[in-house]
């Protein structure tokens, strides 16, 4: 008889489906596309800056701060991954100690911020100008390709409201089709005294 019940299943997601679903996420953002890009552009700059744990901290007080969307700087964080943190983590390091002409005591292995500051403030300093540095670039890439999804979203919204309320957008028309005439218009009016 339990043999028809479905049970649930204890594995994981898969990669892609977690992946989809942050973008099913991302993508139910509201706000002015101006402001949801600003938001993934603080969010994609800090996930490039060696500071975890504190990446959606970070991201959410700067979202704050230049008042553009938390959510979206929360969700985009997320470019900082198990895969990626090591690579931007060596690239950090590397840029920083490089600009800042210190030696790099490691070699590309995971650190975290405590680590860091075991240290010493000199490679600490370093990574996170280094991380900095690394982060404009595809933080200002995050904001152009976020800004043009999100002008697609909004204009896909408007026509989806303005076909569910039957709206056309060059105004209302006569029966003929065409442009109905205006109430102060004296064109085909007939004249009276001829």
């Amino acid at each position: 008889m339990t043999d028809n019940i479905p049970l649930p299943s204890h594995q994981t997601p898969s990669w892609k489906v977690r992946l989809r679903k942050l973008y099913q996420e991302f993508k139910s953002l509201q706000g002015d596309p101006h402001f949801v890009a600003m938001g993934a552009a603080i969010g994609v700059f800090v996930a490039i800056t060696p500071t975890i744990p504190l990446h959606t901290t970070i991201a959410v007080g700067l979202a704050f701060l230049f008042n553009c969307s938390k959510p979206a700087a929360a969700i985009a964080v997320w470019v900082s991954n198990p895969v990626t943190i090591p690579l931007f983590y060596y690239g950090s390091f590397k840029l920083g100690t490089w600009i800042l002409g210190h030696e790099l005591p490691i070699s590309g292995q995971e650190i975290t911020i405590s680590q860091m500051l075991r240290m010493g403030w000199d490679v600490t300093v370093a990574a996170v100008v280094g991380g900095a540095l690394l982060g404009i670039v595809p933080a200002i890439i995050s904001y152009f390709l976020t800004l043009r999804l999100f002008q697609k979203i909004h204009l896909r919204r408007s026509l989806h409201k303005m076909a569910q309320a039957h709206v056309d957008p060059a105004g209302p028309r006569n029966a003929d089709g065409g442009m109905p005439l205006s109430a102060g218009s004296d064109s085909g009016k007939k004249d009276d005294h001829s």
